[in-house]
């Protein structure tokens, strides 16, 4: 992991005009994604962090992070969208720095709270707020797998239920047969409706 940090430092110093800002630029965003993961590393459910693992990288935790969607998502997310070889550096540089500096729980941690969640939500502290009105805690299961779901698709979720529940149903029985879900748990999952959200739940923007 040290040679891989060198490697990406030297790279985005010999990126060319405006390297050693955006070198810069992307000192600020490891240290911002750092300082998230590690002042919320114990904040989620365990069911929630699964749920994410199960449904985004099965392999996360036996893998060096910077190599992981989960990771490299959550660091598209935090810069400026560009195709330019410089900004490509700049997410090799943030990935492997935020690999270096954190451990797996604590990458975790930063998707969960950065990751897009729909209605202008971003986490899922505040999408359990604004979605259904309530704290992490006071979700059911069902609620706290369509948190994750939502952040692979919200506007697609967000409007068809029966996609949802399909999505759900799935990512319930693999959580279960990896002994992540009660069998009660996954029963009401399979049988119930897709939980409902709040008609006028949505995060401020800016």
């Amino acid at each position: 992991m040290r040679r891989l940090v060198l490697i990406a430092n030297l790279a985005l110093m010999l990126a060319g005009t405006g390297a050693l800002a955006e070198q810069q630029s992307a000192r600020e965003i490891v240290t911002e994604l750092a300082s998230i993961g590690r002042a919320s590393v114990n904040d989620f459910p365990a069911l929630i962090t699964e749920s994410l693992v199960i449904s985004a990288d099965k392999d996360f935790r036996a893998k060096a992070a910077w190599r992981s969607p989960i990771t490299s998502y959550l660091v598209t997310s935090a810069m400026p969208r560009s195709n330019r070889v410089s900004a490509r550096l700049q997410r090799v540089y943030v990935a492997a720095h935020l690999d270096a500096l954190l451990s797996h729980a604590q990458i975790l941690a930063v998707a969960l709270e950065t990751y897009y969640v729909g209605r202008g939500c971003y986490g899922v502290k505040a999408a359990a707020d604004k979605l259904f009105g309530k704290t992490l805690l006071e979700l059911s299961s069902a609620e706290q797998l369509t948190l994750v779901i939502l952040s692979k698709a919200p506007s697609r979720y967000l409007t068809d239920t029966a996609k949802l529940k399909a999505v759900l149903a799935d990512l319930a029985m693999d959580l279960a047969e990896r002994g992540h879900l009660a069998e009660v748990d996954l029963h009401e999952i399979i049988t119930a409706d897709a939980p409902a959200f709040t008609q006028s739940g949505y995060c401020e923007s800016g």
